[in-house]
């Protein structure tokens, strides 16, 4: 025994079809948002698999930059070393000048 007016029947299909409405565009929002982490996760995978990829291309370039230094500075601390031993040659330059 449901006496409803067209007015209250008409309000209530109203509210009825917002409440589909409401609901079609909660799903795409849900969708969305499943899509955008998806591509987020994507887009993290891809920077640390491109990073470790220059990582694993370069190492041994960088290994040899390396190695280049160290060479390069024990040859220096070398000739640091070499050079403390000498004798002192500055009385030997003052004798010369007189």
């Amino acid at each position: 025994m449901n006496h409803m007016s067209p007015e209250e029947k008409k309000l209530l299909e109203e509210a009825v079809g917002l409440s589909r409405e409401n609901n079609k565009m909660l799903h795409r929002l849900q969708s969305a948002m499943r899509w955008g982490r998806f591509y987020s996760i994507l887009k993290w995978v891809i920077i640390v698999g491109f990073t470790f990829g220059v990582y694993y291309y370069l190492q041994p370039y960088l290994i040899g930059l390396i190695d280049a230094y160290q060479a390069v500075s024990e040859g220096l601390d070398e000739v640091r070393e070499a050079g403390s031993n000498l004798p002192d040659f500055s009385g030997l330059l003052d004798r010369f000048g007189q």
